[in-house]
C-alpha cells in the first residue's frame, strides 16, 4: 500500500499541511500517531483490539494515564523535531518503535496490570508525540 508504514501516511498529511494549514489536515496528521497504541505496531489481527482501547477509555482518568510528569518524561525522551523540519517520520518512527518494545504484552493478555503497565509507556508517549507535532506546525504558522 502506498502510506505503508504509517509514517508515510502522517508524513503525506503533514505535507498537505504546510501547503495549506487547516484544522482537518492537522487533524489527520494527529490520527497516525496512534501507531503508539500496540495493535497498530504489532498485528493486525484483532488480539485484543477493541478490549484494549475499551480499556484505556474506561481507565484513563482514574489510572492518570496522563499523568503530567510522565508525560513531561515521554516529551523529553522523544528526539524533539527542529522548527524548522518538515519531515516528521523521525518522530512518528520513534513512536512506533516505543509502542513495538512495550506493547507485545497486552496482545495475549486481558489482566489489569499488564494492561496498566503498557499504557502507563505508550498513553505517555502518543500526548508528548501530538505536543511535539503541535509545536512544529505551531512554528509553521508563526516562525
Amino acid at each position: 500500500a502506498a502510506f505503508q508504514p504509517i509514517d508515510n501516511l502522517g508524513q503525506y498529511w503533514y505535507e498537505q499541511f504546510q501547503n495549506q494549514p487547516t484544522a482537518q489536515t492537522l487533524g489527520f496528521v494527529m490520527h497516525t500517531t496512534d501507531l503508539l497504541q500496540p495493535h497498530h505496531t504489532w498485528t493486525t489481527s484483532d488480539l485484543n483490539h477493541s478490549g484494549w482501547e475499551s480499556w484505556v477509555a474506561d481507565y484513563y482518568d482514574s489510572e492518570d494515564l496522563n499523568n503530567f510528569n510522565d508525560v513531561t518524561a515521554a516529551l523529553e525522551s522523544f528526539t524533539p523535531l527542529a522548527p524548522n523540519a518538515t519531515d516528521i517520520r523521525p518522530l512518528l518512527t520513534e513512536g512506533g518503535a516505543i509502542s513495538y518494545a512495550h506493547g507485545g504484552l497486552v496482545l495475549n493478555s486481558t489482566e489489569h496490570s499488564d494492561r496498566l503497565q503498557v499504557a502507563k509507556v505508550t498513553i505517555p508517549h502518543a500526548i508528548a508525540m501530538v505536543v511535539h507535532i503541535l509545536n512544529n506546525a505551531a512554528y509553521k504558522l508563526n516562525p
